[in-house]
């Protein structure tokens, strides 16, 4: 699905991935990067299925259907990335400058 950078939808999913990469330590490994844009993505057709909700249009048996699925990906993409950020794991070291990589050699 593609989305103008000027809708709310574009503005929920850039919202959600920099909240959700605020949470870890470090930058996301490729896995936690899928995750994060997974968890995103759900967010933001959720609240597109809300909306419609709320709009009191009723949601379809698929839509029904959709909403569960969609809220059991996101729960699980979120389980997933609050268990990385406690444990401080899946991401990748910061690489050293060019200061400490010059003070090692040195040293040697």
């Amino acid at each position: 699905m593609a989305l103008d950078g000027r809708s709310r939808e574009y503005r929920l999913l850039v919202r959600t991935r920099a909240e959700l990469l605020a949470t870890l330590p470090g930058p996301p490994t490729t896995i936690l990067a899928a995750l994060i844009e997974e968890a995103s993505w759900a967010t933001v057709r959720l609240a597109q299925l809300h909306a419609t909700a709320e709009a009191g249009k009723p949601l379809t048996k698929a839509a029904t259907k959709q909403h569960t699925g969609l809220s059991n990906i996101r729960l699980r993409a979120l389980s997933r990335l609050a268990d990385a950020a406690r444990a401080g794991k899946g991401t990748r070291a910061k690489p050293d400058s060019l200061a400490a990589i010059i003070a090692r050699h040195d040293a040697a």
